[in-house]
């Protein structure tokens, strides 16, 4: 597995992927960095998981919105249940 930032172009993929979910789209402005402040979860090249990052002046940051790829979860789902 490998953690990166947030990119611009990533964006796109997680509107298709609220979309997917039925979650409302989060625009820009209310995400962490207009949209590129937090980090995405890769997997053998394919993107997995991604979330945003709130900082503060505290000792402690807070994870939200924090979504998956729905493709991967259908996929595994498809396999767990071909096995019964």
């Amino acid at each position: 597995m490998n953690t990166r930032t947030l990119t611009e172009s990533d964006y796109e993929i997680l509107t298709d992927w609220w979309k997917a979910w039925g979650w409302p789209i989060v625009v820009k402005d209310m995400l962490p960095d207009n949209g590129t402040g937090g980090i995405m979860i890769e997997h053998e090249g394919e993107n997995v998981v991604a979330g945003f990052l709130y900082w503060s002046n505290s000792k402690m940051v807070w994870l939200d919105w924090i979504i998956s790829n729905p493709k991967i979860n259908r996929d595994r789902n498809r396999r767990y249940n071909d096995r019964a």
